[in-house]
């Protein structure tokens, strides 16, 4: 797992943040030249949302990294998992799941979203 930014990793792994959440994302995806993470922190320095990207190309001129998936928080016990520009225009928001917590997200994320269908299309 690749973090889109250095600053990110360095939030993740602090022991003032919940730094377990880097140990989680790097034991489902182990992977750098596969996996990488754009995290969004709140105003108050809170995990907001984890957006999963995949590694889609490689040529000469760089890597292209393609949206998979994200895991948002939607309360204390609650992570939601969904994935963005999907449907016949790619216009579509598709909701996957609702977990307890988040290692139970990255859990279903690895073993594939393409084979779930969605529980709520936006």
């Amino acid at each position: 797992m690749q973090y889109y930014h250095h600053e990110q990793l360095e939030k993740m792994k602090a022991k003032g943040f919940n730094w377990k959440l880097d140990g989680i994302l790097q034991k489902y995806f182990p992977e750098n030249d596969k996996w990488g993470a754009d995290v969004c922190f709140d105003k108050d320095n809170n995990l907001d949302f984890v957006e999963i990207n995949k590694l889609s190309e490689v040529t000469q001129h760089g890597a292209m990294w393609t949206h998979y998936v994200t895991i948002g928080k939607l309360g204390v016990d609650t992570w939601e998992v969904y994935s963005q520009f999907n449907g016949k225009n790619e216009n579509e928001l598709w909701v996957f799941g609702y977990y307890k917590n988040f290692g139970d997200a990255c859990r279903r994320i690895r073993l594939g979203v393409e084979k779930l269908k969605p529980i709520k299309i936006y």
